[in-house]
Parts: structure tokens; sequence; C-alpha cells
């Protein structure tokens, strides 16, 4: 499988179980972030189907997750907080093919060019470097 499909792969899949929930109503908490990998493959593993209720974090964190468990390398595979105009604060996946980076983000029904994104990005932390966030400029 080509990086590109399993780019595709995941985001189909983190779009079949993620439905959009305020951290507010799904955990009582302001916010919480959390990867979701695990559940999607239970799931996967046994057939069945669960609801998998979060915001733009879990599922930012979840397809990054999947991406490096399907073989992206680490180093391809990035988290950012960034601000969509208009709307606020949110965050995203951003993953390298090994030709472009694509968005994989909840507000998009799939994987995105970066450059045809119009979000501001604020700072990102690359999975190969786990805990270290560097601004945007």
């Amino acid at each position: 499988m080509t990086a590109k499909q399993i780019i595709n792969k995941v985001k189909d899949l983190v779009d079949h179980y993620m439905h959009w929930t305020d951290d507010k109503f799904a955990f009582d908490k302001p916010e919480y972030w959390t990867s979701w990998a695990w559940k999607i493959e239970e799931l996967e593993k046994s057939g069945r189907f669960e609801l998998i209720r979060d915001d733009c974090d879990g599922f930012a964190l979840t397809s990054a997750a999947l991406l490096i468990k399907a073989g992206i390398p680490e180093a391809d595979v990035n988290i950012c907080f960034c601000e969509v105009p208009r709307v606020g604060f949110h965050l995203i996946c951003i993953v390298n093919d090994g030709e472009r980076d694509y968005v994989l983000c909840n507000n998009h029904s799939t994987p995105i060019p970066k450059s045809a994104c119009d979000y501001k990005l604020i700072s990102i932390m690359n999975y190969g470097k786990v805990g270290t966030w560097v601004a945007v400029s």
C-alpha cells in the first residue's frame, strides 16, 4: 500500500467511527486529549460498530496514531495547533506522503493538501520528537 493509500484509509476509518462532540459533553471536561486508535483497531477486528465521540483533538491524535501503526514513519506525522478563520482554535494531523503534506481534519471529508488549507498554523509537534512543540512562523 502506498503512503497516499494509507492516508486515505486512515481518514476513512476515523471518519467512520468518530463523531464530533465537544469535550465538555463527551468527557465533562473543557479539554481532553486522547487517541482512540486502540478502540478503532478493536472494533475493526471484532466487526462491531460503535460511535466514538470526541472533538478535533481526538480526531487528530487518533489519525496520527493509526498512520504510524500502518507504516508511515513517525518523522512524517505531525500534530498541529492552529486557528480556523472565523471559527477558533483547532487541532489537526499533518502527514507527508513522500511528495507533499496533507491535512487530516474533522472539518474536511478527505485529506487536503496543506497548501490548500487556509488555517493559521500556530505550533507543531512532530512524532519523531514527541513532546517538542515548535512555533510555526
